[in-house]
């Protein structure tokens, strides 16, 4: 067996490894691993005027497996950080821009499972999965604007399931009033998603979702401390 930790000021990498060089029953080596690596790849933020300038990329790694669907009846969980049930396998690469414009958020990603028991349903692969979110910045008693998408190619190993791609759109807007003591944030948006569906190499009907949004109406107090000196 073996741990290994390993820890910088820019990343952060775990691994854990069980292995069996010859199983006299299976006669063949068994083995259960997990892995999780994060990194910073590039941080040059800066702090002007009581805002975050510059751009921060980080990427991320989780991947877990079992040589076999039966290795945990016969080793029990070996290694604690691998799921029991389906084994997540996720890479991401993220990107964080601040600006006088706002903030934008970037990430592409590819996510798929591994199944470690006997009896369990194979669970859908996104690869890719790719997402982007919009913020202006939040001036009191000027409108906002936000924007949340996402594109998701999701895939199956089993030839008569359905696969596809859902595209998702959601532009928003806002109006903060602040005052002493007080905060009013009404916010709207509409929310479409399209979905592609595809079974066994034919294309089905288009799916739609529409909705529209009111939500974040709130007034939120402000705690005022009051100090005398004597």
């Amino acid at each position: 067996e073996l741990e290994m930790r390993h820890r910088s000021r820019n990343s952060s990498t775990e691994i854990d490894l069980a292995n069996l060089a010859s199983d006299n029953v299976k006669r063949t080596s068994r083995h259960a691993f997990f892995i999780s690596d994060n990194r910073v790849l590039t941080d040059n933020l800066q702090l002007q005027d009581n805002r975050y300038i510059g751009t921060r990329m980080t990427a991320h790694v989780t991947a877990g497996g079992v040589s076999d669907k039966t290795y945990f009846d016969d080793f029990g969980n070996t290694v604690s950080r691998v799921g029991r049930s389906h084994i997540l396998r996720k890479a991401e690469l993220s990107r964080l821009d601040y600006g006088s414009y706002g903030t934008m958020e970037t990430s592409i990603a590819a996510e798929g499972y591994q199944i470690a028991k006997e009896g369990l349903a194979e669970q859908y692969k996104r690869v890719p999965q790719v997402k982007f979110t919009y913020k202006s910045q939040k001036k009191n008693e000027e409108l906002g604007y936000n924007f949340d998408g996402e594109i998701a190619r999701f895939s199956h190993t089993l030839p008569n399931n359905t696969t596809g791609t859902r595209y998702t759109l959601y532009p928003s807007i806002e109006y903060p009033i602040r005052a002493a003591g007080w905060e009013l944030l009404p916010k709207l948006g509409v929310k479409q998603t399209i979905v592609f569906l595809i079974m066994q190499n034919q294309a089905l009907p288009e799916v739609h979702q529409f909705s529209a949004y009111m939500e974040k109406w709130f007034l939120k107090k402000v705690q005022v401390n009051h100090y005398f000196r004597h």
